[in-house]
């Protein structure tokens, strides 16, 4: 099939919204465990080791398909992806919120992991066969509204709806939504009428030779923790070493979301303008002292650090995008996608929240917030090694 030419930025607007809308559902069940897991702990009888395991069992599940969406996308078009991603998350999400044992949510939570894995690669291109290169920063700061919503709402959520149904039926409602967005899409939707570049393992050991796919990987690791990790563990962290109450966690967790769509296009106008490695540098730098003042902080300085850190942990995402997209060719982006991101989400959606749990299981997650500002710090050391273009795909 014949790709469709790009448009100017304002035209390509309602699709990309269209694209956003999906992401936003997509994130928003992903993340919505986070304000809901003290519920989940109290009737499971699960202590904070268990709980960060389950981020562990869903990222296993996530990376999997991510990886595995490359090779599906060279047979079935990206927007046909996005619409079986979308159902099959709704198909997921309602069968988790009828499992009755820790095993069987970790098992849900895995295969829950595999559909949602399918959209990112899709969803990206889809995105990228909307709008010209020079609107890349634009466009995946729009895209990027969807998780940075998704953060706000999902506590705000919890709070509203765990007043007049458990936990269950807040998966079952959200599992609707999602099935009933990617009908929509499915007659509706714009974009990636494509499909991606047949993988060989010469065109992946390419790319995992490029010293560009190491230096972004490491990036993307810090920024997926940085941006889940805190947030999926703060509401147990907050109320169990802090004192605060359970309403006053959440409530705070959403207070601290409020401006994270605008640190999104803040970033994606930023990195248009200075490009996107001064982008990454300030925002990863930014959000490693917010991260160490998580352990570090108390009462007001600690409520200051929780808001300053999730608004610097968005803005990696449209300059780290802008910058993969300038790296890797279109034709091949979605394998590098699928090579890079599938790391990324299980150090940083998985194995960092799994890490977090378990210091915190053992009373110390202001210690586990401390080493991971310091990770973050360090990996700054890879930026200068970027280059902006790749020669060797």
């Amino acid at each position: 099939m014949v790709a469709q030419a790009p448009y100017d930025f304002r035209r390509a607007l309602p699709w990309l919204a269209f694209i956003t809308a999906l992401f936003f559902i997509n994130f928003l069940t992903r993340v919505i465990f986070s304000p809901l897991m003290l519920s989940i702990e109290s009737e499971l009888g699960i202590h904070h080791g268990h709980a960060g395991r389950l981020y562990l069992a869903f990222s296993i599940g996530y990376a999997a398909s991510l990886f595995a969406s490359g090779f599906i996308s060279t047979r079935i078009r990206h927007r046909t992806i996005i619409t079986i991603s979308a159902l099959g998350v709704g198909a997921a999400f309602i069968a988790v919120a009828f499992t009755r044992t820790y095993l069987e949510l970790a098992l849900g939570l895995c295969a829950f992991g595999v559909t949602s894995g399918l959209y990112l690669p899709s969803g990206v291109a889809a995105l990228t066969s909307l709008v010209r290169e020079k609107d890349y920063g634009k466009a995946f700061s729009v895209h990027e509204l969807a998780p940075n919503f998704s953060l706000f709402i999902a506590p705000l959520l919890a709070v509203l709806l765990l007043d007049s149904m458990d936990w269950r039926e807040v998966l079952l409602l959200l599992g609707s939504a999602s099935i009933a967005g990617g009908v929509l899409f499915h007659f509706r939707g714009h974009g990636g009428d494509v499909t991606g570049r047949p993988p060989d393992l010469a065109l992946i050991r390419s790319i995992v030779r490029a010293r560009q796919f190491w230096g972004l990987l490491l990036l993307f690791c810090m920024a997926v923790g940085a941006s889940f990790a805190p947030y999926s563990v703060m509401p147990l962290y907050l109320v169990d070493e802090r004192g605060l109450s359970e309403s006053w966690a959440n409530e705070l967790l959403a207070i601290s979301r409020i401006a994270g769509p605008a640190g999104a296009v803040l970033a994606g106008w930023i990195s248009d303008r200075i490009g996107p490695k001064p982008t990454i540098t300030l925002s990863l730098a930014a959000c490693s002292a917010a991260t160490f003042s998580l352990g570090a902080a108390e009462g007001g300085f600690l409520v200051a650090a929780v808001i300053l850190q999730a608004f610097f942990s968005v803005m990696y995402f449209p300059a780290g995008f802008s910058l993969l997209s300038q790296v890797f060719p279109s034709d091949i982006r979605s394998m590098a996608i699928s090579c890079l991101i599938p790391v990324a989400i299980l150090t940083g959606n998985g194995l960092i929240p799994s890490l977090l749990g378990w210091a915190g299981h053992h009373g110390e997650f202001d210690m586990g917030f401390i080493c991971q500002g310091v990770l973050m710090l360090a990996s700054l050391a890879v930026i200068p090694l970027l280059r902006e273009r790749l020669n060797t795909v």
